[in-house]
């Protein structure tokens, strides 16, 4: 998965020439967008006006601008390079798949193929197959690195 904002502010024909023959998959804008998507529908309106306010549809913002205004409209305590959740459960990710349908400027193709691979399975075994009742425990340290 890669961020856009990185691709519009970084565009060089070394990035463009690492990335022939690899299928990416953007987040429309930053990581933390990302993860917004797996918020109540509430947090997500607000943190679009929050952004529509900064004019970060129109150019992301960097990195330091966004996660000031993270942390003053959203979540004081969040850290780059953490997940905002400790456990990644069926409602988080029903809720950022909804909030990814919902054609918010906030969007992601990782969510897409997300939804896209659980409606396979969910064909395949013959049945809508929710997602699995187990909550999975997620390593941290390795997640929301951009």
């Amino acid at each position: 998965m890669r961020d856009r904002d990185l691709v519009i502010r970084d565009s060089s024909e070394e990035i463009d020439a690492s990335l022939r023959g690899v299928t990416v998959l953007y987040s429309w804008q930053n990581f933390e967008d990302f993860l917004i998507l797996h918020r109540n529908e509430d947090i997500v309106h607000k943190w679009i006006k929050v952004c529509e306010a900064a004019g970060h549809f129109q150019q992301p913002l960097n990195a330091k601008k966004h996660l000031e205004l993270l942390h003053k409209h959203v979540n004081p305590d969040y850290e780059k390079g953490k997940l905002p959740f400790k456990q990644l459960t069926p409602e988080l990710l029903n809720t950022m798949l909804a909030n990814n349908k919902a054609g918010l400027q906030i969007h992601s193709e990782f969510a897409t193929w997300i939804g896209e691979r659980w409606s396979e399975l969910s064909e395949n075994c013959g049945s809508s197959t929710p997602l699995p009742t187990e909550v999975q425990e997620l390593d941290q340290k390795n997640i929301g690195q951009s």
